[in-house]
């Protein structure tokens, strides 16, 4: 794969990752029933909102836009930026596993569909997948 090619895959990887998770995050920050009913769709999940979930969603809405912001950075110069390339794919392979390792208690707790839950696996693993496919090498 030449050098431009590569150039252009990592940015448009990091560029989605940036998108979806600033729309996730900015959703977790709203929180309260507007932001489930968004989070029910987007995810296919039932949700049971009381203070105390509506707290942890701002703080995880917090992280996501955190790791949006961050992964906007490394879009800008991924070449200079790649500890932050380093810690998206080791995100990504994290959540990768715990939707595998904990998949029957997501289907179960959410009452999501396994399909939904296998699919969303997926994607973390592509998201890697093409993290490490199009990462920036060292030039020399």
């Amino acid at each position: 794969m030449s050098q431009k090619s590569s150039q252009i895959g990592i940015k448009i990887v990091l560029a989605s990752i940036v998108i979806a998770q600033m729309f996730i995050g900015l959703v977790g920050l709203c929180a309260g029933t507007g932001a489930s009913k968004v989070i029910e769709v987007f995810y296919g999940v039932t949700l049971q909102l009381n203070q105390q979930t509506d707290y942890l969603f701002r703080l995880a809405g917090a992280y996501v836009v955190t790791v949006a912001l961050l992964a906007g950075y490394a879009f800008l110069d991924p070449q200079k930026n790649r500890p932050i390339i380093n810690c998206l794919i080791a995100l990504m392979c994290i959540r990768f596993l715990e939707v595998v390792i904990f998949s029957g208690k997501i289907q179960q707790v959410f009452n999501i569909a396994p399909w939904k839950v296998w699919f969303d696996a997926g994607i973390f693993l592509l998201m890697a997948v093409l993290l490490i496919v199009f990462y920036p090498r060292k030039t020399v």
